[in-house]
């Protein structure tokens, strides 16, 4: 068969190398993942020609696999959609199953040792009964679906038509035919029973290098299976194998035990310790089932509902960055400086509040209209008197002589428009002008002409802005002229020789 190729997810990940075979609804290869270049079995199955009750059971089978984790049943490692194609990526048996076994001794004409025969038969029981436990029916048990990996460890696979046993009993009529119980072949409901008489199958097959019963056509079949009647087992093996095959193959289901009662019988017990088998693996509470995988029409909306991906390359490696490596060396106890007193004493509240970092832009305190406004009058240009030139470096704005040195600078040479203010006439209205109960107690007088300021002012200099009598006004200690008056009376009362307050 040819492999796969093209511009496919399955081949951006992995490098397929070897058809294996077809399963239940797909066909199966072994490959190699690229990233930890190990070796995995893919089962690829095409789902858009199925029906909607078929892409359920390709999907359940995901969710099995997932649920399930025993060392003899097949592991799940990943599953994903490749256009049209559902994948499966599981663990793989590098020498085959079952059936390939069987084959060979039978064609070399050399029956199994009892001894391997019992080991095999243990090992399918085990994985059956940890399926079992979880209330899993296989109903697909047949040498062709038991793998066969490294040290002779059998694991089950080919969970296609495994089916969650919600009630007691299942009605669909599948399977098999030569491993099908009697009951399925009546159209009865069946349940776990049907999985041992499969085992009791491959327990004879492996004994003959036949099925129990051989037929020509199916209702020849269906005739020798409902009749119960085999060939007897070889009388090389011992009583208690012959034994077995009868127990397993009775064709009343409420006859047959059970798996957990075939693993504790004596048989059983004995041949495990002649064999020296490791202790069977009890089902863990790990083994929760998952939630069943709702299958939409549109295929496209599978993504991202699959379990996560497993894979014991990355839980190695997970494992190993989270555990320290241990060399030998006896463990170095962490020492911890001692603070002394005063650092370890918590910090008040002044500093922590000056230690506390800036707020972030969104959660300061919105700037009210005068602090915007402000701002907007800082950012603004101050606009010149109107009809002045360009002053050279050193003068005022408003075109005054810069002051001599050691001398206090006028008014003027502060510059009238200071704060963005103009030095002149102002509307009465303007803003940043005097309030009204300023302007209430001030009114034009006429000036005290030749008045000096103060006893030995300089010429020049008068009593501006002071009650009749009152000390003179602190504006005089700059050598204000006369001719200007604070701005504030000015954009009140206008421009004038000069401004006394009442």
């Amino acid at each position: 068969m040819a492999l796969p190729s093209g511009n496919r997810e399955l081949l951006k990940h992995f490098k397929v190398l070897k058809f294996l075979g077809k399963g239940s609804y797909g066909s199966v290869y072994k490959v190699k993942r690229i990233s930890d270049e190990r070796i995995y079995a893919v089962k690829e199955t095409d789902v858009k020609s199925m029906s909607q009750t078929e892409r359920e059971e390709s999907v359940n089978e995901i969710r099995l696999l997932a649920s399930a984790s025993h060392p003899n049943i097949v592991s799940y490692n990943e599953a994903f959609l490749d256009g049209n194609r559902l994948c499966i990526v599981m663990e793989y048996a590098p020498n085959g199953d079952m059936s390939r076994i069987i084959k060979k001794q039978a064609t070399a004409r050399k029956p199994l040792d009892e001894m391997q025969i019992w080991k095999y038969f243990i090992q399918i029981a085990r994985g059956i009964n940890a399926l079992h436990e979880m209330r899993v029916l296989h109903r697909d048990i047949k040498p062709g679906n038991i793998m066969v990996a490294d040290g002779d460890v059998l694991k089950i696979g080919d969970l296609g038509i495994a089916k969650l046993l919600k009630s007691s009993m299942a009605k669909t009529q599948i399977g098999t035919p030569h491993y099908m119980p009697p009951e399925v072949w009546k159209s009865r409901p069946y349940a776990f029973p049907s999985d041992v008489w499969a085992l009791g199958c491959i327990l004879y097959e492996m004994a003959t290098f036949n099925v129990p019963f051989e037929a020509r056509s199916m209702s020849e079949l269906r005739y020798k299976i409902l009749r119960g009647r085999y060939s007897p087992v070889g009388r090389q093996y011992s009583a208690d194998l012959i034994d077995m095959v009868r127990r397993l193959l009775d064709a009343v289901p409420e006859n047959r035990p059970t798996l957990k009662q075939i693993l504790s019988s004596e048989t059983v017990k004995k041949m495990e310790a002649k064999i020296r088998m490791e202790a069977n693996v009890p089902v863990s509470g790990d083994n929760q089932m998952l939630a069943t995988i709702q299958v939409p029409r549109n295929l496209n909306l599978l993504k991202g509902k699959f379990p996560t991906p497993q894979y014991q390359a990355e839980e190695e490696a997970g494992k190993e960055n989270a555990a320290p490596m241990n060399m030998g060396l006896p463990a170095i106890k962490e020492v911890v400086p001692q603070q002394p007193r005063a650092a370890a004493r918590a910090p008040s509240a002044g500093r922590a509040r000056s230690a506390a970092p800036e707020p972030p832009r969104d959660l300061r305190r919105a700037p009210s209209r005068g602090e915007r406004e402000q701002a907007q009058r800082a950012r603004a240009p101050v606009a010149a008197p109107p009809g002045a030139a360009l002053q050279p470096r050193g003068a005022s704005r408003n075109g005054a002589p810069p002051p001599a040195y050691g001398q206090p600078p006028s008014y003027a040479q502060y510059g009238g428009a200071q704060y963005g203010r103009r030095a002149g006439p102002q509307p009465p209205n303007s803003r940043g002008g005097q309030s009204q109960y300023e302007a209430q107690r001030m009114k034009v007088a006429p000036p005290a002409r030749g008045a000096p300021a103060y006893p030995g002012a300089p010429a020049g200099v008068s009593r501006v802005g002071s009650r009749a009598g009152a000390k003179p006004s602190p504006y005089a200690d700059y050598g204000r002229p006369a001719a200007y008056p604070p701005a504030y009376m000015q954009r009140q009362v206008g421009a004038g020789p000069g401004v006394q307050e009442v």
